[in-house]
């Protein structure tokens, strides 16, 4: 997702049954508090830790298994993952 990096001020992304199956480019958007990559083929959590004001993210009908890079979310408010794989 290339063309993330000429949003680097947005706040909030909304990429919906669009397809996406990797978390790309948005460690370009610093300033992103509310994150939704919902109906999508995601398999693994990249690049949110990069998000130091992120509050809300949702990762909700994806294909993901393991809960990775939340860590240094410490603002993150809202985590949504149902309907996923996760062992």
């Amino acid at each position: 997702m290339d063309w993330l990096q000429n949003f680097p001020n947005i706040r909030e992304l909304h990429i919906v049954n669009q397809g996406v199956n990797e978390i790309e480019g948005i460690d370009k958007c610093r300033f992103l508090e509310k994150v939704w990559f919902t109906c999508n083929e995601i398999e693994t959590i990249r690049q949110i830790d990069r998000l130091p004001m992120l509050r809300q993210l949702f990762l909700s009908t994806n294909k993901i298994r393991r809960i990775r890079c939340l860590d240094k979310c410490i603002y993150l408010e809202k985590l949504w993952l149902d309907e996923n794989r996760i062992e």
